[in-house]
This record gives C-alpha cells, structure tokens and sequence, in this order.
C-alpha cells in the first residue's frame, strides 16, 4: 500500500502555517486518487493545538517538539 507523508510547520502563535494548510489539502486529494494513506507530521513547539487542528482530517499525525 502507498503512503504519503506531510510536513506541517506552526508560527509562534502554535497555528499552523497558510502553506503548511496547502500541503494538507494536496496530500489528502492524492492519497484519496492513490488509496494511500497519509500521515502528517508537525513540527512545533506545542504541537497540541495544530494536532486539534487536524485530527478531522482522518490522518495518522505525529509531531515533534
């Protein structure tokens, strides 16, 4: 099975970034056409809130602090 890995990033704020947003929306239409399976990753100093923030996506999510 295919999987498909994003990197998201938050600002100081702990929101995740405009672009790391895009990415998220990429990786989901792909692993949705490819029947893969995404994770994303969150790189942050608090991850929490940007892990609240994406949990309605379904994905695997792993952060690092």
């Amino acid at each position: 099975m295919e999987s498909i890995l994003v990197l998201t990033q938050t600002e100081e704020s702990a929101v995740v970034t405009r672009a790391s947003l895009e990415a998220v929306s990429a990786g989901l239409e792909l692993a949705s056409r490819l029947n893969a399976s995404l994770t994303i990753g969150i790189l942050a100093a608090e991850p929490a809130s940007a892990a609240a923030a994406l949990a309605s996506t379904g994905a695997r999510l792993l952060a690092v602090s």
